[in-house]
């Protein structure tokens, strides 16, 4: 029995069911990169046109609609067949078309009215920023004098101690 995969995430793990029993298996996860290498590699090669079997030939032929596209890559088709449609008057085909080749239109926002900006606000939040500034500098130098006269006290107590023992 061929193995019928269920695909998982992105995690690489899947399920392959053998005789109806389920076992879980584990690949490589599928990059970006490794599907625009599969999608590059496939839009390259050689267009296989449609081909039924000539009933009163009995040889496989060509579909007439598709002897046009003799010589093509995949990609060549598509586009070709792309261009068809639009210019039947498709508009999604179109409206592709242009948003690839011509490019999306910009979108230009006007807007209107009187933005006030007063001198005062600007300055309370100033103040502020500066008031915040010297809280954090006045909290750094309280925690760099407080070093500081631990240290005094230390050498002021071993001044002492070394008065007493003489």
């Amino acid at each position: 029995m061929a193995k019928e995969k269920e695909p998982k995430a992105a995690s690489g793990r899947y399920i392959v069911w053998r005789d109806g029993v389920p076992y879980p298996d584990y690949a490589d996860p599928f990059t970006k990169q490794a599907f625009e290498n599969i999608i590059t590699s496939a839009a390259a090669l050689d267009y296989e046109p449609e081909t039924f079997i000539d009933p009163e030939l009995g040889i496989e032929v060509t579909a007439p609609h598709e002897e046009k596209y003799k010589g093509m890559t995949n990609l060549e088709v598509m586009g070709r067949r792309l261009m068809n449609k639009a210019a039947q008057g498709d508009m999604e085909a179109t409206k592709y078309i242009f948003d690839r080749v011509v490019g999306k239109p910009t979108t230009h926002i006007e807007q209107s009215g009187t933005i006030e900006l007063k001198l005062q606000d600007h300055l309370r939040a100033f103040r502020e920023e500066d008031r915040q500034l010297a809280e954090q500098q006045l909290m750094a130098l309280e925690d760099k004098q407080s070093t500081v006269d631990t240290e005094v006290i230390h050498v002021k107590q071993k001044r002492v101690i070394d008065m007493d023992d003489m």
